[in-house]
């Protein structure tokens, strides 16, 4: 195993995932070993949007996943959180276009 591919799998700290990726993936490469990690992941580029709405939340637990080698890359771990915070600031939002004089705005996730 490489230094590279030592580094793919700290993006994890579930081992069981860990070595399923190592036994069953085909590719053994970094990128690889990392995107099967990170598959159900959403990633933090996408989570920003809801960021606002994380620190409403007060939860004490952030559930962005970091990798430990790669400051840029970040992972919000709660696809489902996610999901429901998005909708609430679109949500707050689609009032504020409401009472501007629109007699019809829809909310939806896609």
């Amino acid at each position: 195993m490489t230094l590279d591919q030592l580094t793919a799998f700290a993006v994890c700290d579930d081992h069981e995932s860990q070595e399923r990726v190592w036994f069953e993936e085909g590719q053994r490469n970094p990128q690889s070993i990392r995107r099967a990690l990170t598959r159900s992941l959403v990633t933090a580029a996408i989570a920003a949007l809801a960021s606002s709405a994380l620190r409403l939340t007060k939860k004490p637990a952030e559930p962005i996943t970091r990798d430990l080698f790669d400051e840029e890359a970040a992972y919000f771990a709660d696809s489902l959180l996610l999901d429901r915070l998005v909708l609430e600031k679109l949500r707050a939002e689609s009032e504020a276009i409401r009472r501007e004089g629109w007699s019809f705005v829809e909310v939806q996730l896609n």
